[in-house]
This record gives C-alpha cells, structure tokens and sequence, in this order.
C-alpha cells in the first residue's frame, strides 16, 4: 500500500497524465502506457532522463537516484524537484520530456548472444540471467527488458512457477537484480525479505 507522500504524488501525476503503477526497486514505478518513466523511492520521485535532459535536473540540484547506499548511482533517474510537482503546468512539461526519453529508450534483447547491429550495450543480456533463466522467461512472454519490467521480478517468478517449473528463490533474486543491473547476491537482505514475502516464499 502506498504511503501518504506517495498518494499525494501519484494524484498529482494523475492530474497532468494517465499512469499505472507497480511494486519496484522497494518502492513505486510509475507508466504511461508501456512506458516506464518514473520511480517513488523513500518518498522521492525520479524522473527518466538521457544526455540532454540530465543538466535541467543537474542545474536545479537534483541528485540522481541511488538504490542502496553502498551501490553505484542510476544516471538514468533523477529527483524531480520539488516546486515542480504541485505546479501542473509545469509538471506537465518534465513529464512530457521524461516520457520523450523512455520511449525513445531501445529494449535490451533478453539474449545470451549480441548482435552486431545494435551497440553491445543495447543487446546484451540482462545480467544474472543464463540460458534456462531466459528460456522460461521467454515461456512466459517475456522477450525483451522491457517486458520484464512491466512484469516485474515477483509476477515474472510467479508466472514461471505456474508454466509448471520448480524455481530456485535464486530466480527471484536474480530478476531483481536484473532490473536493478545488480548482481543477486548484492541484493541488500531488506529486500531480498521483501521479495521472499512477496512471493509467498517466507
């Protein structure tokens, strides 16, 4: 259930735009459409943003979002700033330009191998992921990053364990830590619990 700040957020992206959300990197993501653009983590919103958008945030102080605190941060996602949120106008425009940035996003292929037609960067595996991770997931429907991502980590192990398929909670850990280009046993145990009582695995 989301918090009160969180509520408070989504109503607010509401007035401006349609969105969907789900349970993601411990806390909330946000679509439109297909699109994955935002994120809710500790109460802050983050926006996708690209080489040309990232200054905008960069110039107002915005700190880009970091999933645990001894981890790398994600350059993709930055803090929206607070004055934006409440003025819908102005809001509007940061979300139009955050959603310009993740539909111009390229999948990333779930693929052991890489193609020599796109960047290596764009059609490399996800990682942790092998060969009979990647076959179940494409059993059930999930071909590309994208996909896994609207899924998420819980409902794509869920979905294998119901194709009739045994998985190792290491599965689980491991589609975490896919999404969060993190390898599974870095995964923080916080959230290696969550995920356990997400999927019924306590």
């Amino acid at each position: 259930m989301a918090t009160e700040h969180e509520a408070h957020i989504i109503e607010r992206l509401e007035r401006v735009i349609a969105v969907r959300t789900r349970a993601m990197f411990g806390g909330i993501g946000i679509y439109c459409d297909a699109h994955f653009f935002a994120l809710i983590a500790n109460d802050v919103l983050y926006f996708k943003v690209d080489d040309d958008t990232r200054p905008e945030f960069e110039a107002r102080g915005m700190e880009p979002f970091q999933p645990f605190p001894d981890k790398p941060s994600m350059m993709s996602y930055f803090a929206l700033p607070p004055d934006v949120l409440d003025d819908p106008r102005r809001l509007k425009t940061w979300v139009e330009k955050s959603l310009q940035v993740a539909r111009a996003a390229k999948p990333r292929r779930l693929s052991p191998g890489k193609s020599k037609a796109r960047p290596a960067r764009s059609t490399a595996k996800l990682l942790n992921l092998g060969p009979v991770s990647l076959r179940m997931l494409r059993e059930i429907g999930v071909e590309s990053r994208a996909d896994l991502e609207r899924l998420g980590s819980v409902r794509a192990f869920k979905a294998v364990e119901k194709q009739g398929h045994k998985p190792s909670i290491l599965l689980l850990y491991a589609l975490e830590g896919a999404l969060l280009d993190l390898r599974w046993d870095r995964l923080p145990d916080v959230v290696k619990r969550d995920l356990r009582k997400r999927a019924g695995r306590d």
